[in-house]
């Protein structure tokens, strides 16, 4: 789940299990942003520079992938 407010998105990744995984932020141009890690069931705040847009956020935990498109205001 990824979640925005005026300044910041936070992402927090439910699992069942305390698990580490990865992402990774791309502005529209597909230029990378931003990497991190996080961890299941814990909030991971990003994006609080970022220019306002579009941009793709990639979570990746185990083997799984999931891309969402996020919006900065």
């Amino acid at each position: 789940m990824c979640s925005s407010d005026l300044d910041e998105f936070s992402l927090m990744i439910e699992n069942g299990e305390s698990l580490f995984g990865n992402y990774q932020v791309y502005d529209m141009q597909g230029k990378l942003v931003e990497t991190g890690t996080f961890q299941t069931g814990i909030i991971q705040r990003f994006g609080r520079e970022y220019h306002p847009g579009l941009y793709l956020l990639v979570a990746t935990l185990n083997d799984e992938k999931k891309v969402l498109r996020i919006v900065k205001q």
